[in-house]
């Protein structure tokens, strides 16, 4: 669950990024954040994952109230989160195996744990033969997979996916969609920020458009914006 409660942040040069926004996103929806370059999309992704602090109002994530968390904290409210970045942010000298098991290796996980999962979510998203490839052997789509398959490992209950399509072709993008869509479908909050707005309309899923700071309206599906 994500709840802003009249959160503003105000940037030391005066700029807002967000300004008064209120808004609850329940366990397991599906929502899309749409919104044009320099809305305060990424103002509101910073706060979520704690990036950034508010300048006032209170932040609730997966139970952890990260406007006035801890720094010590900040870890595990990110262990409750898997994130897919619009660029990918593969490891470049390390193979698909070992980039989707580095998320686990950083929080401990058994060995034998690791080599259970990774394979698991690897075959989730169609990669298991690609497993000893190198970043650099992948097509865009492929790699866009792997940083899904690195989100899902730790089993989050939230993913945050930043314009995951950004740098595929429309094809692939409807590809990474219907996954994430699938996903949910098993109970996992998915919030994709995204411009596309075509992209979204093969999917009801409700929808939180972005501008100026504020929340300029959050619709139920794309047939009400």
């Amino acid at each position: 669950m994500i709840e802003f409660k009249n959160v503003s942040k105000v940037y030391p040069n005066g700029t807002y990024g967000l300004k008064d926004v209120s808004v609850k996103i329940e366990q397991g929806e599906f929502v899309f954040v749409l919104g044009s370059s320099g809305a305060g999309k990424s103002t509101f992704l910073k706060l979520i994952m704690h990036e950034e602090t508010p300048t006032s109002g209170e932040i609730t994530v997966n139970d952890f109230k990260v406007s006035s968390m801890k720094q010590k904290e900040v870890p595990l409210l990110r262990r409750s989160m898997g994130i897919v970045f619009q660029d990918f942010r593969l490891i470049p000298n390390m193979n698909v195996y070992d980039n989707v098991a580095f998320a686990l290796r950083v929080t401990g996980t058994p060995t034998r744990e690791l080599r259970k999962r990774v394979p698991f979510v690897l075959d989730l998203v169609g990669l298991v033969d690609k497993a000893k490839n190198m970043p650099t052997e992948l097509s865009g789509g492929e790699q866009q997979r792997v940083a899904l398959a690195r989100a899902l490992v730790n089993k989050p209950s939230l993913i945050i996916a930043d314009e995951p399509t950004g740098n595929i072709d429309p094809e692939l993008s409807m590809e990474i969609v219907d996954m994430l869509d699938s996903i949910n479908k098993v109970g996992t909050t998915i919030l994709m920020v995204t411009h596309e707005h075509e992209l979204i309309r093969r999917y009801e899923n409700r929808i939180i458009t972005i501008e100026n700071g504020t929340i300029l309206s959050d619709r139920p599906d794309w047939r009400s914006v």
